[in-house]
Parts: structure tokens; C-alpha cells; sequence
């Protein structure tokens, strides 16, 4: 959060809070993990945050001949039944912005109408108007629906478009779902 929203917002949670105070509701946030406390008090829910270590949510697939992962995880998407993704270096083992020549798009395995859209797939960033390159490095994401497919499209290998599955969950609240056997069951 840039420093200027994150000061309105202590501001807004602390009426107290000033300049000349400011310094110290920083550190008993970050110590104390203030701001998510506040949030999840709140009903705010954050969505689009990186995964952390261990993140139980998150599934990797390889990009063959490259050094890249696609990464997908929850990111507070999963009642939206979405994932998160973005690209991880494997090599540096940090997450990347997507690289030049890079593209994901839609799959023409998905059915008719689930997730076709015409061009390749903007991420947040772009969405909400940032220019290529003008965001920090590693940040760049992107939502996708569970269960479609996407495919990963290179400009240095042209004809080896590569596709990927996006997982999908299995939903508690739907209770018992009856599973289909096939041939006739009387």
C-alpha cells in the first residue's frame, strides 16, 4: 500500500493518528499485524495478495523450455470460485512480471461460453490502467475461472503454444452431489 493510503487509512481507523503520531501506529500495525486484524474485523476481505510460504492453496505448473512457473492460489478468491496466477522464476525463485514476447489467452479446449474471451487475458495491473514495466517487478497477476484452461503463448517459440488446466475446487456447501455411473442403472 503506498505510503500515502496507508496513512488516510490509520487515519480513518484512528482518529488520534497525526502527523507527528504517525510513526508509532506504523510500528504497532506491522508489529502486531494491526491492519489484517482490522480487516477481517471489519468483514474487508483483501484479495489478489501473493501467496506466502506454505500456502497450502497454491499449485504450480512448469512452462516447458523455460525457467518460468505458472502459479495459481486461493488470494481470497475462492468464493468468487476464481483463482489467483501469476509467472514465478524457478531460477531466481521470485515471482516475475509476465516476459516479453509472453501471452496467456484462453484456451479453444474451454466449452463454447465458459471463458472465451478475444485477445489475450490483462492482467489486474493492466486493467486498472497501469502501462507494461510501470509497476514493481513480481507483482503482476491475473483471476481466472476454476476449472478452465489457459494457454501460454511465446514469441521465441512460435507453434508451441503450451496449455495448462486451472484447478477446481470441490465446494462444501453444496452438500452431497450425485455422481453419474454410466450404462443404465434401474
Amino acid at each position: 500500500m503506498p505510503k500515502e493510503d496507508r496513512h488516510k487509512m490509520i487515519k480513518f481507523c484512528h482518529p488520534e493518528a497525526n502527523d507527528g503520531n504517525m510513526q508509532q501506529f506504523i510500528e504497532r500495525y506491522d508489529k502486531n499485524n494491526e491492519q489484517q486484524r482490522l480487516m477481517r474485523e471489519s468483514g474487508v476481505r483483501a484479495i489478489g495478495m501473493k501467496p506466502l510460504p506454505g500456502d497450502s492453496s497454491l499449485f504450480t505448473v512448469r512452462i516447458p523450455n523455460s525457467c518460468y512457473l505458472i502459479r495459481m492460489w486461493d488470494g481470497g478468491m475462492d468464493r468468487f470460485a476464481q483463482y489467483c496466477l501469476d509467472l514465478y522464476d524457478s531460477h531466481r525463485q521470485v515471482p516475475v512480471n509476465l516476459p516479453k514476447g509472453y501471452s496467456l489467452w484462453p484456451a479453444a479446449a474451454n466449452i463454447p461460453g465458459a471463458f472465451t474471451v478475444a485477445g489475450p487475458l490483462a492482467s489486474w495491473e493492466t486493467d486498472m490502467g497501469f502501462a507494461p514495466g510501470s509497476f514493481p517487478e513480481g507483482e503482476e497477476k491475473w483471476s481466472v475461472p476454476e476449472g478452465v484452461y489457459i494457454t501460454v503463448k511465446r514469441a521465441d517459440r512460435p507453434g508451441e503454444d503450451f496449455t495448462f488446466a486451472v484447478p477446481r475446487r470441490q465446494h462444501a456447501d453444496l452438500g452431497a452431489i450425485a455422481q453419474p455411473v454410466r450404462g443404465y442403472a434401474p
